[in-house]
C-alpha cells in the first residue's frame, strides 16, 4: 500500500462512518417524531396554567436531638457567666456560643462559664487588686487614666466629665461607663 492509497482508504472509511452516523440520527428523529405524534393524539394539550407544580419530596430529614434540660427556642442559651452557679445575681451574660461566654468571663475577675446543667467549664483568672482605688480609664489595660478614687461616687463624677471613660473596680471589673 502506497502513501496515496492509505489516504484514500482513510477518506473512504470516514465517509462510510459519517453516512452511518447520519442515517442513525435520521432514524432516531423519525422514531421520536412518530412517538410524539402518538402521544399528541392521545393526550389533550396542557398550558402552563393547567399544570400544578409540586415540590420534590424530601429524601432525608436531619434528626436533631436537643439536650433534655434545654427547650429548643429561636436562640438557645447554652452558657452562663457567673461568680457561682447558684448566684444568679452575679450573672454577666447568657450565651449561645462558648467563645462568647469565655470572652465575657475574661472581662471579669474569677468569673466562671457554666453549661445549662451548672457544670463549670472555664474560670477566668483572678485579678489581684493593686490597691483599693476605683480607676477612671478608657480601658482597663489602657494607659490613659483620668483618675483613681477611694470612693465610687467621685470616680463616677470624673467619668461623667470625660465621655467614653469607664469606672473600674480595684479588680478591673467595669462598673460604669459615661456617655
Amino acid at each position: 500500500m502506497n502513501n496515496n492509497s492509505g489516504k484514500t482508504f482513510l477518506i473512504i472509511a470516514f465517509t462510510v462512518l459519517a453516512i452511518t452516523l447520519i442515517s442513525s440520527v435520521a432514524a432516531l428523529i423519525t422514531i421520536f417524531n412518530d412517538e410524539e405524534d402518538t402521544v399528541a393524539s392521545s393526550t389533550p394539550v396542557q398550558t402552563a396554567s393547567d399544570v400544578e407544580f409540586e415540590a420534590p419530596p424530601v429524601t432525608q430529614t436531619p434528626v436533631v436531638t436537643p439536650s433534655p434540660t434545654v427547650t429548643p427556642t429561636e436562640k438557645t442559651i447554652n452558657y452562663y457567666v457567673r461568680k457561682a452557679w447558684g448566684d444568679k445575681a452575679s450573672q454577666k451574660g447568657a450565651y449561645q456560643y462558648y467563645d462568647g461566654a469565655v470572652t465575657e468571663a475574661n472581662k471579669h475577675s474569677a468569673y466562671t462559664v457554666y453549661d445549662v446543667n451548672g457544670r463549670a467549664l472555664y474560670t477566668s483568672p483572678y485579678i489581684e487588686p493593686k490597691d483599693n482605688y476605683y480607676r477612671v480609664k478608657k480601658s482597663w489595660n489602657g494607659t490613659e487614666q483620668e483618675g483613681a478614687f477611694e470612693n465610687y461616687e467621685g470616680a463616677v463624677r470624673c467619668a461623667n466629665e470625660h465621655p467614653g471613660y469607664t469606672v473600674y473596680s480595684p479588680t478591673g471589673e467595669p462598673l460604669y461607663t459615661s456617655k
